[in-house]
């Protein structure tokens, strides 16, 4: 027992000293928008929303009365623009500064997508998949899917009919049929579909989210085992994401 508290005692102390240096690393003499109040050390972790963010968003908007909005976890600023003008000017107009992709450590490097061109950082290799990704949805091209599309919804219009109180589901459903025929040539199972349950159930979407694990702070927690207090790896983790890459 007494070897285990030591262990994290050190823990916490590179935890304490890594923020610290990355705090000292990123300070800038800029201002920042304004934002929820932080924390020391853990900024704002505990305020930052876990369900329907932006909700949350609207609500920090009236109370701060900016529509530009900037939160901090472990020294790691987010910034938050809640209409579209605000987005543009940052990610389309200022993309040679803003258009890059923060490191997701969970996401890319343990359940194995840093292959999907959403997240890899603007380098050579995104634009080489960037390229190819033009030469088969561009707007020339984009006409060709309709037929299939057209046909998603009729079947999602009679399964609304039949089964109005899964509305949600339904929705997903349809979403996740087109995008898999598409990219993939691949036809949704009408029930249970493994594919779309790893899509929407599965630690995914929470990965997908800033925030949700620590390792996306501390790459070193890669090494934690996973009975030991932070590890990342759960049982979740590794059996309904990890291998969803090989299922297409």
């Amino acid at each position: 027992m007494e070897t285990v508290l030591l262990i994290i005692s050190c823990l916490i102390l590179v935890i304490l000293l890594a923020v610290r240096r990355h705090n000292k690393r990123r300070r800038s003499t800029l201002p920042l928008p304004p934002g929820p109040r932080r924390l020391p050390i853990v900024g704002n972790l505990f305020s930052r929303p876990a369900h329907q963010p932006w909700m949350t968003y609207l609500d920090w908007e009236t109370a701060l009365n900016s529509n530009l909005m900037s939160t901090e976890i472990f020294g790691q600023t987010t910034i938050v623009s809640n209409t579209p003008k605000g987005a543009d000017k940052l990610l389309w107009k200022r993309s040679a500064i803003y258009s890059s992709r923060p490191s997701q450590y969970m996401l890319t490097e343990v359940l194995h997508w840093q292959w999907d061109i959403g997240f890899i950082p603007y380098n050579s290799w995104w634009r080489r998949q960037r390229k190819m990704f033009h030469q088969y949805w561009n707007e020339n091209e984009v006409p060709a899917y309709r037929p299939y599309q057209k046909r998603a919804a009729i079947t999602m219009l009679q399964y609304l009919l039949l089964e109005p109180d899964k509305f949600e589901n339904i929705i997903r459903h349809y979403s996740a049929s087109v995008v898999f025929f598409v990219t993939c040539g691949y036809q949704v199972k009408a029930n249970n579909d493994p594919l779309v349950d790893i899509l929407y159930r599965g630690s995914f979407l929470a990965a997908l989210f800033p925030g949700n694990f620590l390792i996306d702070y501390f790459p070193f927690l890669r090494i934690v085992p996973r009975w030991f207090p932070f590890s990342p790896f759960t049982q979740d983790v590794e059996t309904r994401v990890r291998n969803a890459p090989s299922s297409f």
